[in-house]
C-alpha cells in the first residue's frame, strides 16, 4: 500500500518486482498480492493508470482515488505487508497550512506534549514558524500511525518526508515510534536514509537536507 502514490513511482516498481517473481513461479501456491497507490489527486491518479499501462503493469497494480486519512481509517488492520507512507511536502504553502490542519488532527497534541517533542520542535525559530510546525507534526503523526496500524505484524513500513521542517528537526525516527506507541505496536529500525548522491546539499543552506526515509519492522 502507497500512501501518497503522486506518479505511481513505488507502486510501478513493487507491481515490476511482482511480475517478476509471479513469471519465475516463486509465489507460493495460494499467495495473494495486492499492490495499491492512493491519492486523492484524479489527475495523479489517471497518470499513474497510464504508467502503469504503458509498462504492461495493469493487472499487479491498482489506484485509488481518495482521501488517504479516509482511506486508511477504512482498511482493515493488520492487511499488508509493507505499507509506504509518503506524503507531499504539507510545509511548503505557508503559514496557512496550520489553520487548514490544526482542526482536524487535534489529538495528537497529547502525543506530543507526553513525549516532549512540542519542545524540540517549537525550539527550531520564530513563533509563526512554530505554528506550522506543530500542525504538520499532526498530520504526520496522525497518517503515520494509520499506516503502522495497516501493517501486518513482521512487516515494514517505510516512512518519508520531503520537509525540511521534519527532516531537519532529528526527531522524525522519533515521530515514527510515536505512531507505532498510538496503536499499540511496536517498531524496530531497519534503516535511516537521505538523499542520493545526485542530490546535492548546500551547507550554506541547510533547508536543502529535507529528504529523510525510515524503513522498520512492525511488531
Amino acid at each position: 500500500c502507497v500512501c501518497v502514490c503522486v506518479a505511481g513511482g513505488f507502486s510501478l516498481n513493487m507491481a515490476e518486482a511482482t511480475r517478476q517473481w509471479k513469471e519465475k513461479e516463486r509465489f507460493t501456491k495460494g499467495i495473494k498480492y495486492d499492490i495499491v497507490g492512493v491519492d486523492k489527486d484524479p489527475l495523479a491518479i489517471e497518470q499513474c493508470k497510464q504508467n502503469a499501462a504503458t509498462n504492461g503493469l495493469e493487472k499487479y497494480a491498482r489506484f485509488v482515488e481518495a482521501d488517504v486519512f479516509e482511506f486508511l481509517k477504512q482498511c482493515p488492520r493488520a492487511a499488508y505487508d509493507l505499507v509506504i507512507c509518503d506524503p507531499p511536502n504539507l510545509t511548503r504553502h505557508g503559514p496557512g497550512v496550520a489553520e487548514s490542519l490544526s482542526d482536524r488532527h487535534t489529538e495528537a497534541d497529547e502525543w506530543m506534549q507526553e513525549e516532549g517533542m512540542s519542545h524540540s520542535y517549537t525550539q527550531m525559530s520564530t513563533a509563526q514558524r512554530d505554528q506550522k510546525i506543530l500542525a504538520v507534526v499532526r498530520v504526520f503523526l496522525d497518517l503515520m500511525a494509520d499506516s503502522v496500524a495497516l501493517v501486518k505484524p513482521g512487516g515494514l513500513i517505510l516512512a518519508c518526508s520531503c520537509s525540511h521542517l521534519m527532516s531537519g528537526s532529528g526527531q522524525f525516527v522519533n515521530l515514527l515510534r510515536l505512531a507505532a506507541n498510538k496503536t499499540g505496536r511496536k517498531i524496530s529500525v531497519l534503516s535511516v536514509r537521505g538523499p542520493a548522491a545526485d542530490h546535492v546539499t548546500d551547507p550554506a543552506h541547510n533547508e536543502t537536507e529535507y529528504f529523510v526515509s525510515v524503513l522498520a519492522c512492525v511488531h
